[in-house]
């Protein structure tokens, strides 16, 4: 196999399986506890499955130049710094979250399965050098930053009885 090959099918590789957990762990959080925190002020599974759907159209759109296609004011709401509330009024319905967490990470699969050996290798746009030196890495590092969140989730799910999914 290819280098470019095995970079690419070992970088989808660890999306999907990142998107599988975070979608096992979501799947037994019941809707209405959503906003839900482990402990004041830490991510909910609202602000946390809406973020990694902001991040993964906010890579598409900054490293591939394609036009967001998440809902208007999604950053506003998940972007990286954005206050965060318990109040699910404040949110649009779990399942939308849900839809646009689905949609946004099968679109930026398809983009980075798109690129050829030459457009992964290429280096980061300016001022995104420190997510991966080059295109084909920013693949795991977006798989860690899912991680990362992603044992937020778990503290949720202990939270409401559920357990952790993975321990």
């Amino acid at each position: 196999m290819a280098t470019d090959d095995l970079v690419l099918t070992n970088g989808i590789f660890r999306l999907e399986f990142a998107r599988r957990v975070t979608n096992a762990i979501l799947a037994d959080i019941p809707h209405d506890q959503w906003c839900r925190q482990s402990v004041p002020g830490a991510n909910h599974a609202m602000w946390t499955a809406g973020h990694l759907a902001a991040v993964d159209d906010f890579f598409m759109g900054q490293v591939g130049g394609l036009a967001p296609r998440c809902p208007a004011g999604w950053n506003e709401l998940f972007g990286t710094g954005s206050k965060l509330s318990t109040d699910p009024a404040a949110y649009p319905a779990p399942e939308a979250v849900q839809q646009q967490l689905a949609a946004r990470r099968q679109e930026l699969i398809s983009w980075f399965g798109s690129l050829s050996g030459a457009e992964l290798a290429a280096p980061m746009p300016e001022g995104l050098g420190r997510y991966a030196a080059n295109v084909g890495e920013l693949m795991p590092s977006i798989a860690w930053h899912e991680a990362y969140h992603t044992g937020q989730l778990n503290l949720v799910r202990k939270v409401l009885g559920l357990g952790a999914l993975f321990k």
